[in-house]
């Protein structure tokens, strides 16, 4: 299996280019095998439904990193707990 290219989309890109819809989505999961899509953003919503991981950084700092489903469930962090359930941010 060879290892798959990054592409990194920044907020800004994802906002102009639409990749937040249900239909790129579907397309980002198709070719998962080719490409490790980065995605830096604030909406959870977004990381949640499409993240395979997540890292939660703090003022430039990483806090936590793991399994999006696990960090969305189960943080061990107390700062990535509160970001996640919205007492901060």
């Amino acid at each position: 299996m060879r290892s798959a290219s990054p592409l990194l989309l920044a907020l800004a890109a994802l906002v102009l280019t639409g990749c937040v819809t249900t239909q790129q989505t579907n397309q980002r999961y198709k070719l998962r095998d080719e490409v490790a899509v980065v995605i830096v953003t604030h909406n959870l919503q977004q990381a949640y439904r499409i993240a395979d991981y997540v890292a939660f950084m703090y003022l430039g700092e990483l806090v936590e990193y793991g399994m999006g489903q696990t960090i969305f469930a189960a943080p061990r962090e107390q700062r990535t707990r509160e970001y996640v359930s919205g007492a901060f941010g």
